[in-house]
């Protein structure tokens, strides 16, 4: 099991191997988390890390070994998800690019929803990644990868509740529009009653990826007038030139 994961960068130290030693009760053969109750060890002992390369890379290691959804679902629920922005936030502050580049194939590979995206600022902070020019052109190529697959996500999830909106099968412990808004704006700071007047369906998706800080880097799509708006006259001025053509024709 050691000998799987130690390969995996071409070479071993003492840190890692002592590392996986302690961890091999928690350890499956190929090196993974061998279910949801070792998960909540593992994101402990994570947190407990010093901030060591070598250590950091053997637990992103055990995480893309790790391919069980209730696995990782409840290693996010005990703070592994948090702990994973820290590290990318360390990486991103200090140019540790090989911790970037492997956190970053991690996320690629990592089951993710709407709502743990939302748990935290991973999306802002990635989508930052793909703008630092200081940055090689390899993590901001990944970056760009992961906001892709990631705004995949939030397409579908918009479409399907939409759908299900539609069809009226929404379950009645889903939140209603504007609890669902409120949630999907953190970031922005909008209120229940700001959402609630402002909200369309180009609008709910939009918000969504605002608030994960995946905007269109293109900037808001402003729409004109509509054909029929612009057809009608106005009837102020058609009234005005009306008076004017009645005090013409009086005197």
């Amino acid at each position: 099991m050691f000998d799987v994961l130690l390969k995996m960068d071409g070479g071993s130290t003492v840190e890692p191997y002592n590392l996986l030693k302690s961890l091999s009760s928690h350890l499956g053969y190929s090196g993974e988390i061998r279910g949801p109750s070792e998960a909540a060890e593992i994101s402990k002992r994570m947190k407990e890390t010093e901030a060591k390369l070598p250590l950091q890379m053997t637990f992103i290691k055990i995480l893309r070994a790790t391919t069980s959804n209730s696995t990782l679902e409840k290693f996010y629920e005990e703070g592994g998800w948090d702990v994973l922005l820290d590290w990318l936030q360390q990486g991103k502050d200090n140019m540790v690019e090989s911790l970037l580049i492997n956190l970053l194939q991690l996320y690629l590979t990592l089951p993710v929803t709407l709502s743990l995206m939302k748990k935290n600022e991973t999306p802002k902070t990635i989508k930052s990644l793909i703008k630092d020019k200081n940055l090689s052109e390899e993590v901001r190529k990944l970056a760009k990868e992961v906001k892709d697959k990631w705004l995949e996500i939030i397409t579908i999830s918009a479409e399907g509740a939409k759908k299900a909106r539609k069809d009226g099968k929404e379950n009645p412990s889903t939140p209603k529009n504007g609890q669902k808004m409120d949630a999907e704006e953190g970031f922005e700071g909008k209120s229940e009653k700001e959402s609630s007047k402002q909200r369309t369906t180009v609008k709910q998706f939009g918000s969504k990826m605002r608030s994960l800080g995946f905007d269109q880097e293109e900037g808001p799509l402003r729409l004109g007038k509509k054909k029929s708006e612009l057809a009608k006259p106005d009837i102020k001025l058609a009234s005005s030139v009306a008076n004017l053509k009645v005090a013409k024709n009086e005197r």
